[in-house]
């Protein structure tokens, strides 16, 4: 849904025996760049961690038991509608993956509608080898399932793996058993407790960055120059992206309508067949996306549009080239009343498509819908309604436009139906005859406009 004007909020993680003092130095920096606070705020997530327990009363938390306490603090009233980023240095990656694999495990995968992003930060996510034989010879005494977690090729931490990699980082779609979340991997070129290849983890490698420093200097960059400091930012604004999710900087929607003033029959041409359509209306739909440069889906992306009543389309598109199936194109072909632009996202590219719309938008049929869908990310999407031309030929806006926004995208078309239409927004911006509406970090959705004008 779009932003609620809360800031988005980054979480913190910390590692075995540490706690929310090794993150200061980063989040002090944070907080001095007005960039990053304009969007964000920040906050630790603590639990329970050290070498050994002396006293025989008492025992060390489990991972599993870590990853609980993050669940409870994420599902208080603090985190409600807010966007979150989560981010785990060293075992704090392996508790948030712990998290992502108990929510997922027990069908509770719309529980992760809010998280934005995964970052891992030195996370010996196929084990650590570091003082191996000292640490086992620690447990023979003192038991510590947190060590037992960090060995190498642990079963139970490599089971979570492979079950986030399954998951999360090679998911579909959204559902109760997957759901997919993008991950940016961090490592020290110099860290000798956490090798590159346990952060790597079989993470794709445009999912990750080096940095210059160790295993735990990668967490204290001394200024906001420092490239440790520049790397982390970058992925904060801009995340790696996921296969299946279309990561979008702007989705743009242009309505307009106005009166058939000089003729209300037109000719309408498509394949080889005509026919004639009387309207005392002029739509159009224009619709623009921009893809960001960090987009990793590559599965063809659909601008689509439905008109009613025996209307008539007329299409143009940039690029020209639709990729679209035959059986789609032949749609069009055949009736005139659907347009199916279909095509490649490619980073940082504008896609359009432009429709005229004869007959669609008449006295009891002046409204339109537009589906967001559930597998795109809208870092601003913007919806405007333009009637200007109805004030020009001298008629009476007597219904404004309103837009109302369904949180939830049904997808098929009976359940659309039975949807209802939502909260209502206000404007952004007024003009005459103009009306603006502007989102932020929009994940899914069904926008309604209508409207209505009479002969003064």
């Amino acid at each position: 849904m779009p932003a609620t004007g809360q800031k988005e909020i980054v979480l913190f993680v910390h590692g075995i025996r540490s706690s929310a003092e090794a993150w200061k130095p980063l989040i002090g920096l944070l907080e001095k760049d007005e960039k990053v606070t304009s969007q964000f705020e920040f906050d630790c997530y603590g639990y329970g961690t050290k070498s050994f327990e002396l006293r025989p009363d008492r025992r060390i938390s489990t991972i599993e038991e870590a990853a609980g306490g993050l669940r409870e603090l994420i599902d208080s009233p603090k985190f409600y509608d807010r966007e979150i980023t989560l981010v785990g240095h060293s075992q704090g990656g392996l508790v948030i993956q712990a998290y992502l694999y108990d929510l997922l495990r027990n069908g509770r995968g719309e529980s992760l509608a809010p998280i934005r992003q995964v970052m891992l930060m030195g996370t010996p996510s196929l084990g650590s080898a570091f003082l191996s034989p000292f640490r086992k010879m620690l447990t023979k005494f003192f038991s510590n399932p947190q060590e037992r977690a960090l060995r190498v090729f642990d079963q139970a931490t490599t089971n979570t793996l492979g079950f986030v990699m399954d998951h999360v980082v090679r998911a579909k779609k959204g559902s109760a058993n997957e759901w997919p979340i993008p991950f940016h991997i961090f490592f020290g070129k110099s860290d000798a407790i956490v090798t590159e290849a346990s952060a790597r983890g079989g993470f794709p490698a445009d999912y990750v960055t080096p940095l210059e420093g160790d295993h735990f200097s990668i967490l204290t960059p001394v200024n906001h120059n420092d490239a440790r400091y520049t790397e982390f930012v970058e992925a904060l604004f801009e995340p790696t992206g996921h296969s299946s999710i279309y990561e979008i900087d702007l989705y743009e929607t242009n309505v307009s309508v106005e009166p058939a003033i000089e003729r209300q029959e037109f000719l309408c041409k498509y394949g080889e067949k005509e026919r004639k359509v009387h309207s005392d209306n002029i739509g159009c739909i224009d619709r623009t996306v921009v893809f960001s440069r960090k987009n990793h889906c590559s599965q063809l992306f659909q601008i689509k549009y439905r008109t009613r009543h025996d209307g008539f389309l007329q299409v143009t598109t940039d690029p020209p080239e639709n990729e679209a199936s035959e059986g789609d194109i032949g749609t069009y072909d055949d009736y005139g009343v659907q347009s199916i632009f279909a095509f490649t996202p490619k980073p940082g590219k504008k896609f359009r498509s432009k429709i005229d719309v004869y007959g669609g938008f008449g006295e009891g049929q002046r409204d339109v819908h537009f589906h967001i869908g559930k597998d795109s990310y809208s870092k601003k999407r913007v919806y405007r309604m333009n009637l200007s031309g109805y004030l020009s030929a001298g008629y009476e806006i007597c219904q404004e436009p309103k837009l109302h926004f369904h949180a939830n995208d049904p997808g098929d078309h009976d359940l659309c139906k039975a949807r209802g239409l939502g909260a209502q927004v206000e404007p952004t911006s007024v003009a005459p005859g103009v009306w603006t509406w502007e989102f932020s970090r929009v994940r899914q959705g069904v926008v309604d406009l209508s409207w209505d004008i009479k002969k003064t």
